[in-house]
């Protein structure tokens, strides 16, 4: 539990981890568990980047205000279009889309 705690609370410092070009290897869209917008719908990011001379897979879960935006985004996110990753320098495992793509996104509506 308190590795969790300390991952969660160093993701809030993730603008200032390193970063790289990572891509999009899946996009889907799956029902939500009732968390931050009751239950609506959640945009699954699959993506893939290079790290420490190893290549990392990872999954990103996005729940957006509306259930329109998370229909709109996956039309958006292509299967292989880049993104930013960030990642911890002393863990790549520890790793995030930047915030940026999801601006964009939003800004889209």
């Amino acid at each position: 539990m308190f590795d969790e705690l300390a991952e969660g609370f160093s993701r809030l410092f993730s603008w200032r981890w390193p970063s790289c070009e990572g891509r999009i290897v899946a996009v889907d869209v799956q029902k939500g568990s009732g968390s931050r917008y009751g239950g609506g719908l959640v945009l699954a990011i699959g993506y893939e980047f290079p790290a420490t001379n190893k290549n990392y897979s990872c999954e990103y879960f996005w729940e957006p205000a509306s259930p329109a935006l998370a229909l709109a985004a996956k039309e958006q996110l292509k299967i292989g279009q880049s993104v930013t990753v960030r990642y911890r320098l002393d863990d790549p495992n520890v790793n995030t889309l930047d915030r940026r793509i999801f601006d964009d996104l939003e800004d889209d509506r």
